[in-house]
């Protein structure tokens, strides 16, 4: 099973849509957008094996405005994991 952690993405395309979709992801390590995650827009971790969503592994994607997460197993979503996610339109 993987992991999403800090050195899945490239901070010169952040503002590019990131597709994480068909990776059989099973977690999302806390802040594993790094910072680069103030540009992030659009996310999609779709079709995955993620379970739950902690506390802070969307933390910092405060410009995110739309996270697609179809067709994972997602049971629970801690309290405050969508705090940060302040522009965020569609879940």
């Amino acid at each position: 099973m993987s992991r999403l952690c800090s050195s899945c993405h490239d901070r010169t395309s952040c503002n590019t849509p990131r597709n994480f979709n068909d990776n059989r992801i099973a977690a999302i390590g806390d802040g594993a957008f790094g910072g680069a995650a103030g540009a992030l827009r659009l996310l999609w971790i779709t079709n995955n094996r993620l379970t739950s969503i902690s506390q802070y592994a969307l933390s910092s994607l405060s410009a995110v405005q739309a996270i697609y997460l179809r067709n994972n197993a997602i049971t629970r979503i801690a309290t405050g994991a969508l705090a940060d996610l302040t522009s965020l339109k569609r879940l």
